[in-house]
């Protein structure tokens, strides 16, 4: 995790930072109507830890920190509007979710979706981590694709060669960031409810994430 020089208490990960976000491609209701029996039989789709693991580690490529495009749309995936429940169209092609709850259960279903279907919305192939992300930030439209693969299979611990279907249940996000985090709230450069909004979307880890920012709360609110 690095710090943004411009804004000091925040941090920015990933290829997006400096740059203007790019509305990711996303499918409508009717295609996760078609598979809607795939996506609900456990033992054809996705490994649920998995598909958190990838999309915690896209929601900070992306850019997911107060006062960013993602952030402010509650869409940590940068999806463009396709009609998503919950979301309405936004300027630039963004989908504009009503809650980050709802833009973050959109990022975990197109990443469902993908993987089980094989290709991604354009009918481009998604079997592996690597095609995922290539389709998902593609050199064509200006990414550093090479960088954003190579950042996700930081995060998760995966290959970009890994089946999608295949994945284990990923790293546990490490808490030495939220260490540094506390740090800037007890200097008050920091709002420990944006430290709180950082972690609240942490899977395997959450627990641990959220017992060091309740502590930090604690520390705040004794100053």
């Amino acid at each position: 995790m690095i710090r943004d020089a411009a804004s000091p208490s925040v941090y920015v990960v990933g290829a997006l930072r400096g740059l203007p976000a790019r509305p990711r491609r996303a499918d409508g209701p009717r295609a996760f109507l078609s598979y809607a029996g795939r996506l609900r039989a456990s033992t054809s789709g996705m490994n649920p830890l998995a598909v958190t693991a990838v999309a915690n580690a896209i929601q900070t490529q992306e850019g997911f920190y107060p006062g960013s495009v993602s952030y402010t749309n509650n869409n940590p995936g940068n999806l463009m509007y396709a009609g998503q429940a919950g979301a309405t169209a936004g300027p630039g092609g963004f989908a504009v979710f009503s809650t980050y709850a709802a833009g973050y259960q959109a990022l975990q279903n197109q990443i469902t979706l993908d993987a089980v279907r094989g290709t991604d919305a354009n009918g481009m192939p998604v079997n592996t981590l690597g095609d995922l992300i290539s389709s998902w930030a593609p050199a064509s439209a200006g990414n550093d694709t090479a960088s954003y693969i190579s950042s996700v299979t930081q995060q998760t611990g995966y290959s970009a060669s890994d089946d999608l279907l295949s994945l284990g249940s990923g790293t546990v996000p490490d808490s030495s960031a939220y260490a540094s985090q506390i740090s800037d709230v007890m200097q008050g450069s920091t709002s420990p409810l944006d430290l709180l909004a950082g972690v609240v979307n942490i899977p395997s880890g959450a627990w641990l994430a959220i017992g060091v920012s309740v502590a930090a709360l604690v520390l705040y609110s004794r100053r």
